[in-house]
């Protein structure tokens, strides 16, 4: 995964940015902040863990019942667990966030 892809989740969640803490990414994209993404879910009534795992080289998020998002950095991980934070909340199906559906190997041969 990249900051990027992060990003662009996040702008598909119908993120904006506003006046509260901003990061950027290193295109310049604005992102909020990670102690922004804490907040968040913070008023979504959840505790944001991050945790960065030396040995894998990567950085942990983690909330809830066990929902997780990883990423090369925190801000990476943290954008993109906010991205699922707010997905979930706009497409709710039983507490469980939306899976994008792939087309099958078969019908991309065709």
């Amino acid at each position: 995964m990249s900051i990027e892809y992060a990003a662009e989740r996040l702008y598909q969640s119908g993120w904006q940015p506003d006046d509260s803490e901003i990061d950027f990414a290193p295109d310049g994209t604005p992102l909020p902040s990670v102690n922004a993404v804490r907040r968040a879910f913070a008023r979504a009534g959840l505790t944001l863990q991050l945790k960065h795992t030396l040995m894998f080289g990567c950085h942990t998020a983690s909330w809830g019942d066990g929902s997780t998002a990883i990423g090369t950095t925190e801000l990476e991980a943290a954008v993109m667990a906010l991205a699922q934070l707010r997905e979930a909340e706009r497409f709710p199906r039983d507490g469980v966030e939306p899976k994008a559906v792939r087309p099958s190997r078969k019908a991309m041969t065709l």
